[in-house]
C-alpha cells in the first residue's frame, strides 16, 4: 500500500465539472478517519463489526478491511491521540453506510447484542427519504442510507438495517439489502 501524492489540479477540474454535488449514484470506496484513539477504534470496528486488520502504519494509523481488500477503512491520530470530537453542527462526516452481505447480517445483529453494543433498527427506505439529522443530505458511502435517492435499487428494494454510533461519535449504518 502506498502513499501517493494527490494531483489538486486534477481533483480541482473534476469539482469545478461538477454541478450540484456527487452524483446520486456515486459509490465511495474506502473512508478514512481521524480518531481519538486507534485500539479503542481497532476494538469497536475488529472485534465488534469483524473487520481484519490489514496494516499498521507505525503507532498513528491503522487500515482495516473485510476479505482481503487492502482497506476499506482507514483511520488515523494525525490531529493527536485524544483528539476531541467536533463540536455540534460543524462540518464533517455525520454517519456513512456500510453494505453487509445478506448473509452475515443477521450473525453480525446478533454480535451487537451479545456485547451490548446500542443499536437501532433503521428502514433504509424511510431513512433515506426523511434523515433525522439535517447535515445527512447527499451521497453517503455505499449504496444507499443517508443521502440516499428514490429510484435507488438498494432502498426501493426494501433494505434493512441498524445504526450505532463509533467510539468519535460518527454514526455507523450496518444494511443489507433485501
Amino acid at each position: 500500500m502506498g502513499t501517493l501524492p494527490l494531483d489538486l489540479d486534477d481533483l480541482l477540474a473534476v469539482a469545478a465539472a461538477t454541478e450540484g454535488g456527487a452524483d446520486p449514484g456515486t459509490r465511495v470506496g474506502h473512508v478514512h478517519l481521524n480518531v481519538a484513539d486507534l485500539e479503542r477504534s481497532r476494538r469497536f470496528y475488529c472485534d465488534l463489526l469483524g473487520f481484519d486488520v490489514m496494516l499498521r502504519y507505525g503507532p498513528s494509523a491503522l487500515f482495516i478491511s473485510v476479505g482481503g481488500y487492502h482497506h476499506h477503512l482507514g483511520f488515523n491520530t494525525w490531529e493527536g491521540e485524544g483528539a476531541l470530537q467536533p463540536p455540534a453542527r460543524s462540518t464533517g462526516l455525520v454517519s456513512y453506510v456500510l453494505w453487509v452481505p445478506p448473509e452475515g447480517f443477521d450473525s453480525l445483529v446478533d454480535r451487537l447484542k451479545e456485547a451490548g453494543a446500542p443499536f437501532s433498527t433503521v428502514d433504509i427506505g424511510r431513512f433515506a427519504s426523511s434523515p433525522a439529522d439535517p447535515r445527512r443530505q447527499g451521497t453517503s458511502a455505499g449504496n444507499g442510507g443517508p443521502g440516499a435517492r428514490a429510484g435507488d435499487p438498494m432502498v426501493d428494494a426494501g433494505a434493512r438495517g441498524v445504526e450505532l454510533t463509533d467510539p468519535d461519535g460518527i454514526g455507523v449504518v450496518l444494511a443489507v439489502p433485501a
